[in-house]
């Protein structure tokens, strides 16, 4: 029995993961951000480190600091992170043993006989070990998931920041628009009250400009909309809703590098990647588990003891449950089926992070091309046609008519340059996010801003 006594102690001895990387870590690695848990009372205290930060006019940074310090949807994933801990710290205790008593009386008198025993189960106890190293890879793939929720969270704000940068944009270019097409009615009014256009174009000219004043409520409303998506993901209410921009959406200093090597370095860095590993190891030992219970079911060991007499007998005592008719064939089926199921999902990810990666190079490459192709060409090109015009138009050889639709041109470019300058960023962003190891969702890559600015008839 001393040797079983020394098994169980040397199997029961299993240390954690010490210096394993935790969701912080993976998080700082990859953003130079701090993330940590914190309770509904911890979040009051960083309160005013909020407020610090939103006096100031707000930048991206900013916004995505705010947002990884109070999100109650990151907490949320540190709270299950939580509940993985949990089951790794079951996993890694001995089972409780059993203790046995019993009395029996003499149906004629006489002293009671007693007889106890206390027992183990031998056979989870061996397990213990294998089962804590199940668990254990099942944490470390449940900190890769939080580190993989704190990144998106971080990459949706930052998207959700230019979104809002350039809605904000385009109201102020749509009001510009909405003062052109108010000069182009009052124009035509007064060309009316001296017999020179019809009716008819006056008409179309408040059509226009009435337009553009419903296309200026759209765009308005959507920046209010777009200002309380991020200020969702940034976890504010109240008196914190009330920040204010830093800059309008400016044209990048220099173009992001693109790593020719893309495609290899978002595998390498793919937390999605490393958690599903973490889930095949996780299912590997879960199939020797099932293993284990097929040769050994039920094994318990202890010792026994009985007093009958007067005298007291003792000695060990096992039981072992004999696989004779069921060997564990179901059990070891489902293990294997889902350790099958994911070396597939392994692949699969790989494949989806092979694509993102191609996917977000092309997008960057084309969001570049078409800020340059508004800056050098398409955008010179309308504001020297507006120019000639306005020559023409101080010469007597061009009509008003034609002054405002080559000014109504430049607004419909610098719109359009507009969206594409936000695709540009957002599409920075998600090169950021994958080389940091974070997959993303393909449609908030490029988005359009629908719509365009309504055109004057018949000039």
């Amino acid at each position: 029995m001393k040797s079983v006594f020394l098994l169980v102690l040397a199997t029961g001895c299993v240390s954690g993961q010490r210096g394993a990387p935790t969701t912080a870590d993976y998080v700082h690695e990859r953003i130079g951000q701090r993330v940590e848990r914190r309770s509904p009372e911890d979040i009051a205290e960083v309160q005013g480190q909020v407020r610090e930060l939103l006096a100031e006019p707000l930048t991206a940074d900013a916004a995505i600091q705010v947002a990884l310090m109070q999100s109650p949807r990151l907490q949320a994933a540190f709270e299950e992170l939580r509940v993985a801990r949990g089951e790794l710290l079951g996993a890694r205790r001995l089972p409780n043993p059993t203790v046995e008593v019993g009395v029996l009386f003499p149906v004629e008198g006489g002293e009671p006989n007693l007889d106890g025993a206390f027992v183990l189960d031998l056979g989870e106890t061996l397990r213990v070990r294998l089962n804590s190293r199940m668990n254990a890879d099942e944490l470390r793939a449940a900190e890769l998931n939080a580190a993989g929720e704190a990144l998106s969270l971080a990459y949706e704000t930052r998207v959700a920041f230019y979104r809002h940068q350039a809605d904000v944009g385009l109201v102020a270019l749509l009001s510009d628009a909405m003062m052109t097409f108010r000069a182009a009615w009052e124009s035509s009014q007064a060309l009316r009250e001296a017999g020179n256009v019809r009716e008819l174009d006056v008409a179309q000219e408040r059509a226009a400009y009435e337009e553009s004043r419903l296309t200026l409520a759209q765009a308005e409303l959507r920046a209010l909309d777009s200002r309380e998506e991020l200020q969702v993901l940034m976890g504010l209410s109240g008196e914190a809703t009330e920040w204010t921009l830093a800059a309008p959406l400016s044209t990048p200093d220099a173009l992001m590098e693109v790593p020719e090597t893309l495609e290899a370095k978002a595998v390498e860095a793919s937390l999605s990647l490393l958690a599903q590993r973490a889930r095949l190891d996780a299912m590997g030992r879960r199939l020797d588990l099932a293993r284990s219970r097929s040769a050994i079911p039920s094994l318990h060991a202890g010792v026994a003891a009985e007093r009958d007499d007067g005298e007291w007998e003792i000695g060990p005592t096992v039981e072992m449950t004999v696989p004779l008719f069921d060997q564990g064939q179901g059990r070891r089926a489902v293990a294997n089926a889902m350790l099958a199921r994911e070396q597939h999902r392994y692949l699969d990810i790989g494949v989806r992070v092979r694509s993102g990666a191609r996917r977000v190079r092309n997008r960057i490459a084309n969001a570049a091309a078409r800020v340059a192709f508004y800056d050098e060409t398409m955008l010179p090109a309308r504001e020297t046609v507006l120019e000639r015009t306005l020559l023409q138009y101080n010469a007597m050889g061009a009509g008003v008519f034609q002054l405002l639709a080559a000014r109504r041109a430049v607004i419909d470019t610098a719109r359009a340059r507009l969206e594409a300058l936000r695709d540009l960023w957002i599409a920075r962003a998600a090169l950021e996010q994958v080389l940091a190891g974070q997959m993303v969702d393909m449609e908030t890559v490029q988005v359009e801003m629908g719509g365009s600015t309504p055109q004057s008839g018949g000039h």
